[in-house]
């Protein structure tokens, strides 16, 4: 059990990467049925004159057909059992994170507001497979515009779904970490305006320039709302943007509220980011040297 404050985010952040890594295993799965289900689809889109095919694309039926493929395969169950069970997972490992010794103590989310969040994941989720329909059935209809045999294009489209879907892991993986910072919110609603959030979570060589700028140091809810991270909005809820393994936590103690403004960080951060910067410098002294070789 985390019983620091920094430990506490690189337990929310870890339970996280869980998550992610059970959906793209589980989504790998799908995809590959997918490939199958949808190749007689595609097949039969493609064949006879090109003309057919430019009215089957531009009809509703082509983008039916693929969607409910889609669906028989799995995606839409995946998306809606994995939303729940990550929005439960953040949601204990959130709330268990407050037993660390200098985090703020929160009131749990209620369930109708931990299902809402799932019910948003979810619908965010079936959107990228909708996306997906809709770009296959326009790439059938401009095969018409192109001399590529029929059998190379059903392969080439079989290659972009694989493309289309590996949206939803970089979303779900968003999301995920999302749904920790929504728990977060939540249970902060009742506190202080004044009240001290940590930035925390892990710190190693993947960890984005933002995030390296600002893990460790102890800010208000204010000053976290004027921040821009360059990728998604309300850095409060977004973190870094895009794949962010990070939180800001409510502290308590008075160690962690006196950072608050002075820019400097909590113990045990700095040696971390030395390390993550070493790191980062010796990843790209290898690339140099590989494209030198």
């Amino acid at each position: 059990m985390a019983t620091t404050p920094r430990e506490a985010g690189a337990a929310i952040a870890q339970t996280a990467e869980r998550r992610g890594a059970r959906f793209a295993a589980e989504l790998a799965r799908v995809l590959r049925v997918a490939e199958r289900r949808l190749r007689p689809v595609l097949e039969d889109a493609l064949a006879g004159d090109r003309t057919a095919t430019v009215r089957a694309a531009r009809g509703v039926a082509l983008r039916a057909q693929i969607r409910e493929a889609l669906t028989a395969a799995g995606f839409d169950d995946l998306v809606r059992e994995a939303s729940i069970e990550a929005v439960e997972a953040m949601s204990a490992q959130v709330m268990d994170s407050r037993l660390a010794q200098g985090v703020a103590k929160l009131v749990r989310p209620n369930a109708q507001r931990l299902a809402a969040l799932a019910a948003l994941g979810e619908a965010n989720l079936l959107g990228v497979a909708e996306d997906a329909a809709t770009a296959l059935t326009r790439a059938v209809s401009f095969w018409s515009f192109s001399v590529t045999p029929a059998d190379t294009m059903i392969e080439t489209l079989a290659q972009g779904l694989d493309k289309s879907l590996s949206e939803a892991q970089t979303l779900f993986d968003t999301q995920v970490s999302i749904y920790g910072r929504q728990v977060e919110a939540i249970g902060s609603e009742n506190l202080p305006d004044d009240q001290a959030f940590l930035y925390t979570g892990p710190v190693d060589g993947k960890t984005r320039d933002w995030c390296l700028d600002r893990v460790g140091k102890v800010y208000t809810r204010a000053e976290i709302e004027a921040m821009d991270n360059g990728q998604l909005p309300n850095p409060f809820l977004t973190g870094g943007g895009y794949n962010c393994r990070h939180s800001f936590l409510a502290v308590s103690s008075q160690e962690l509220r006196d950072l608050v403004g002075t820019g400097q960080r909590a113990p045990g951060f700095s040696e971390e980011l030395e390390m993550a910067r070493a790191q980062r410098a010796q990843a790209r002294r290898a690339d140099r040297a590989r494209r030198a070789a």
